[in-house]
């Protein structure tokens, strides 16, 4: 039976971002939100694809999974301070993954493959940066 790691690799990469220090007080959605319910801080890890590539020799799969995360921080002052601090956050989320590449052994590898960001007014009148970024990891299933 073949297996779909997916929703094991999502789980484990929340959870490990959920106990991060350098990401205490920050909240760690586990579904897209609407961007006006979301939290001063936060970052959701959203939407996901897979691709599988079938190897000939031995017939293994390789799971190329690929995840929509965002981050979204709103600021009272600046944008430099708003995207100063989505930056931190982004940091955060690459480094769990380079030094926890298989994110607990659920993977062969995961890592932050793109990232783009967008600057402007927070509803609030203050100021919001959000920084989309694209977690690509492979998984070997049979």
């Amino acid at each position: 039976m073949s297996t779909i790691t997916v929703n094991v690799f999502k789980d484990a990469y929340v959870a490990a971002l959920r106990n991060r220090p350098g990401l205490a007080g920050v909240t760690i959605y586990d579904a897209d939100e609407t961007a006006s319910d979301v939290d001063r801080e936060s970052i959701i890890i959203g939407d996901w694809e897979t691709d599988d590539e079938w190897h000939a020799m031995g017939g293994r799969r390789l799971e190329v999974i690929n995840i929509t995360c965002n981050i979204v921080v709103r600021k009272p002052d600046t944008a430099k301070a708003a995207r100063d601090r989505a930056v931190q956050l982004l940091t955060e989320a690459k480094d769990e993954l380079l030094t926890n590449p298989t994110v607990g052994g659920v993977v062969k590898t995961a890592f932050v493959a793109s990232h783009k960001g967008r600057e402007g007014n927070a509803s609030d009148g203050g100021r919001e940066c959000e920084i989309e970024f694209i977690v690509t990891a492979q998984a070997a299933n049979d």
